[in-house]
């Protein structure tokens, strides 16, 4: 039965959605990768490969083409090693990758909404200024009609007076 462990990682950018999964999912025992991209609906599978070679029946170095032999067979190694290593570390680049976009969007989101809630604040406080105003000028209406309306009673209470 295959070892599959759980994903562990789900990474998300500007709304595409790609999972990482990490597990051995050919019962080899080396953990294989599976990449999912939910915007082209595909699935990528990183199968590592392992091979098992053995060396000792050569380490005869008793001649010089057995010794030739022996450094073909750890040059072949190497170079082998090399690739895995290079393509392991492309991996983790592209990961990082994500990594490093999905920070950047999260830190445009918070700035972008940090943006809209001061335009909310700023339209909040005008319409309370504006309130304010228009409250000032009913006082300052009321205020006129009142002074109006006791010249005309003191003007009326003068007429009556004379006659």
């Amino acid at each position: 039965m295959a070892n599959i462990l759980a994903p562990q990682a789900i990474f998300t950018a500007a709304g595409d959605m790609e999972g990482v999964a990490a597990g051995d999912f050919d019962n080899d025992g080396v953990i294989d990768i599976v990449s999912a991209n939910n915007t082209n609906d595909t699935a990528s599978i990183y199968l590592s490969r392992t091979k098992l070679a053995t060396a000792l029946a050569d380490l005869d170095i008793s001649s010089t083409e057995k010794a030739q032999k022996l450094i073909g067979i750890l040059d072949v190694s190497l170079e082998t090693l090399a690739k895995g290593q290079l393509a392991s570390d492309l991996y983790l680049t592209r990961l990082g990758q994500i990594i490093d976009f999905n920070l950047l969007q999260a830190e445009s989101l918070s700035e972008a909404k940090s943006r809209v809630e001061d335009v909310d604040i700023a339209l909040e406080t005008a319409e309370l200024v504006r309130l304010q105003i228009l409250e000032q000028a009913q006082i300052a209406v009321i205020g006129q009609g009142n002074i109006q309306a006791q010249m005309v009673i003191q003007l009326l209470g003068v007429l009556d007076a004379q006659l």
